[in-house]
């Protein structure tokens, strides 16, 4: 089914004009811009987003290129909510139209090995649509572009860090080199990258990510999080966890089921667990407080092993001694 249509189409059967407004009016259609409209059927941020792309391109020349959020929701890259609200796009040709409430426009000289073409559609490739999104984002965002490009492959670590290196010294290139920096491949969901920065702003004892769990010999689990010195695996929760287990054709009864056992089988192992959500990550003391607990908890199953690469910063940090959280 078509997504967009002109004003010419819609009236191309002798339809009037003001009838288009009524039909806006009263929920038919929705006004993408000035002379573009589309069916009123829901759509996800990321659909809706593209929709108002794809408008936003058919009015524009041809040296429009997507980028930043936009090539980010092409590519599947993770974009914040509040970025999706406008079409953001580069113009190559050396000059640009102004900005507005639905449309973001750079000016830009974009190399041929920073071009791609996805569903028809002109875009930044991936390693430049990362490194031009991680100069738009907040930090914790930008990370989360740069893990989710380097664990889906999209990229290679030297075509990432070379795309960081062309930012040069635009606006929020050191950012974006930043948090490329901290960027792990093993990190696997938006949220597992969020708790990762939040946990390093909060001094806690780094973590190893999908840290493996194994019960007399065999890998029973893998977990998002693990610090083997405290006995703890830590489990970020996010909204499509379980949605995202169900590939296999179990119903949600039996994810939740099989969830439960992986659970009874890393208590088993002699983990102790530490869960949390978006609502957690995203509050610092909250997240502090659990993790904190956590690595308490954990360590009191199995006294931590004295080792001469775990000295009295980390002791104190168990204790939670001069650790002052950090503001988000």
């Amino acid at each position: 089914m078509k997504s967009v249509w002109t004003t010419h189409e819609l009236t191309a059967d002798g339809t009037r004009r003001d009838a288009l407004g009524r039909r806006v009016a009263q929920g038919e259609l929705i006004r993408l811009v000035r002379g573009m409209y589309s069916p009123a059927t829901p759509l996800d941020a990321r659909e809706a987003h593209l929709r108002l792309l794809a408008a936003q391109l058919s009015c524009l020349g041809p040296d429009a290129v997507a980028s930043h959020a936009s090539a980010a929701s092409l590519h599947g890259l993770p974009v914040q909510t509040n970025l999706l609200g406008r079409a953001w796009v580069t113009r190559t040709a050396g000059s640009h139209g102004r900005t507005t409430t639905s449309l973001q426009q750079t000016s830009a000289a974009l190399l041929p090995d920073e071009l791609t073409t996805i569903e028809g559609i002109a875009t930044t490739t991936a390693a430049r649509t990362a490194a031009d999104l991680a100069t738009t984002a907040s930090y914790p965002w930008a990370v989360a572009a740069w893990d989710a490009l380097l664990h889906l492959t999209l990229a290679t670590p030297d075509e990432a860090k070379q795309a960081a290196a062309r930012l040069g010294r635009r606006r929020g290139a050191r950012g974006a080199r930043a948090s490329l920096a901290f960027a792990d491949h093993r990190a696997e969901s938006v949220l597992e990258s969020i708790s990762r920065v939040q946990i390093s702003r909060l001094g806690l004892p780094p973590p190893v990510l999908q840290h493996p769990i194994y019960l007399d010999g065999t890998l029973v689990a893998r977990s998002d999080f693990g610090w083997p010195e405290f006995n703890l695996v830590g489990e970020a929760d996010g909204l499509h966890k379980y949605a995202d287990q169900a590939f296999d054709s179990r119903t949600g009864a039996e994810v939740i089921r099989d969830e439960k056992r992986r659970e009874e089988l890393i208590r088993e192992a002699g983990w102790h667990i530490c869960r949390w959500d978006w609502s957690t990550a995203h509050q610092l003391p909250a997240l502090d407080k659990r993790i904190r607990a956590g690595l308490r908890h954990g360590a009191e199953l199995r006294p931590v092993c004295r080792r001469p690469d775990v000295g009295d910063t980390d002791n104190a940090r168990l204790r939670g001694d001069g650790v002052r959280p950090e503001s988000a």
